[in-house]
């Protein structure tokens, strides 16, 4: 009855740890998820960013002074948009390596103790099998004691 509830309580820590396991690799998936956003924003800052310089290097879109000091403040402002951005993603991929270890660790935690019960059990069926040869070989004593 101890090894059934030895493994009872096994199994009970494996589910705990299997469950913690999906959550930090579900979680890692958001993130990820979340980073590819982040950088499918900035290319499409930086497309918008070539395109709009590329319409100012043509001289009929010049105008007056004040249009193009209003080009190049928005420029500086497209500009801080995509440091900020960058830094954006920076954080994010901070954020999945963090969680990637997190998954990691509890990913090897569980093979751990998946390979721990399954050392137990190996131990326990062996253990097994040597009291049952043990009894077959009281049985085949006993046997061979009569017919003498």
């Amino acid at each position: 009855m101890d090894n059934k509830n030895q493994t009872a309580r096994l199994e009970s820590v494996i589910n705990i740890a299997e469950e913690e396991e999906k959550k930090a690799i579900t979680a890692l998936a958001k993130c990820r998820e979340e980073l590819q956003g982040q950088e499918r924003q900035l290319d499409d800052l930086n497309l918008y960013l070539k395109e709009y310089q590329e319409n100012m290097v043509n001289p009929d879109s010049y105008g007056d002074i004040s249009q193009v000091r209003n080009r190049y403040a928005f420029l500086n402002k497209l500009d801080l948009a995509i440091s900020s951005q960058q830094s954006q993603i920076e954080a994010w991929q901070e954020q999945e390596n963090m969680l990637r270890q997190v998954w990691m660790e509890k990913r090897v935690r569980c093979r751990a103790l998946a390979k721990a019960s399954s050392n137990r059990e190996e131990l326990f069926k062996r253990e097994q099998r040597k009291k049952e040869q043990k009894m077959v070989d009281d049985i085949n004593s006993g046997r061979s004691a009569r017919g003498k």
